[in-house]
């Protein structure tokens, strides 16, 4: 019976520390994947929001560019000329600029929208070395986007060459656009600008430089 009684407690001992060493080889691993996600997380969430950002500025530029070219823009600005053809006027339509305003706001509001976007991370990318940048498994990281965005027309003059200006409307969208990750959110600013008219004014600048509200 000691001998039945000794085999058990032997037995029961290396079920015990096998138990104790699987705990602690778990427990180990537990804490270095904790410790490389604290390390890696900000690489990781840095490099996603950069791909999310720069997929929510191409769906931007695509969409104001689709609103600019739904409109005409030959009747923004106009130029008055006296008898002898110089320039004493350039005017433009605030009504028509304003319509223009409004929708490309609205279409910029309508490609920011909230959505999820999945940024493709390779891991090679986190190691810091340049041989293993961008290879590697990809870990997919969901980056949520909803973003907001001002349009604003601005009226410029430059030189051209000599006795030359020209005239030009330029036509600026700003966007703030929030970043939401898995314990992090930032907010990234988005800027796309188009030339929507030219004018060439031979000679002096006119002094008169108007905003109408119907043309004239």
């Amino acid at each position: 019976m000691d001998i039945v009684y000794r085999r058990r407690r032997l037995r029961r001992r290396s079920v015990l520390r096998a138990w104790l060493c699987l705990s602690a080889l778990l427990a180990a691993i537990v804490l270095t994947v904790a410790a490389a996600d604290a390390r890696l997380r900000p690489q990781l969430h840095a490099l996603a929001a950069m791909q999310a950002l720069a997929a929510e500025e191409h769906i931007l530029n695509t969409a104001v560019l689709s609103a600019l070219e739904d409109g005409r823009y030959d009747a923004l600005v106009s130029v008055r000329q006296n008898d002898a053809g110089r320039v004493t006027a350039v005017q433009t339509n605030a009504l028509q600029i304003n319509l223009l305003k409004g929708r490309i706001s609205e279409a910029a509001a309508a490609a920011l929208t909230e959505r999820t976007q999945i940024a493709a991370i390779p891991a090679g990318s986190l190691t810091g070395l340049d041989i293993l940048s961008g290879r590697g498994f990809a870990i997919r990281i969901p980056v949520r986007t909803v973003g907001f965005a001002n349009a604003e027309i601005e009226s410029v003059f430059t030189g051209a060459g000599v006795n030359q200006t020209v005239h030009r409307l330029l036509l600026r969208v700003t966007a703030q656009v929030c970043l939401s990750m898995a314990k992090t959110q930032r907010t990234e600013s988005l800027c796309y600008e188009v030339c929507i008219a030219e004018t060439v004014i031979v000679g002096e600048v006119p002094a008169l430089y108007a905003n109408t509200g119907n043309g004239e």
